[in-house]
């Protein structure tokens, strides 16, 4: 039996309904962040520094993921 190699290229490249989607994906995030002002709710965030998720609370306090 011949063995077939198949090779995939990662492509970088975003076609115009992947722009619409991620404009529309932003919009929402931000309309929903606004909303959680808003209502004193904490917001999830990421930091790409320490790679680690947190709620970021309206007082400005953060609390990383697994820390009690």
């Amino acid at each position: 039996m011949k063995k077939v190699r198949l090779s995939y290229r990662k492509s970088t490249r975003m076609i115009g309904s992947d722009v619409a989607v991620m404009a529309q994906f932003k919009r929402s995030m931000e309309s929903d962040n606004e909303k959680r002002k808003r209502l004193n709710a904490p917001i999830a965030k990421y930091d790409v520094k320490s790679k680690r998720a947190y709620l970021e609370y309206p007082d400005g306090r953060k609390i990383y993921a697994h820390e009690t």
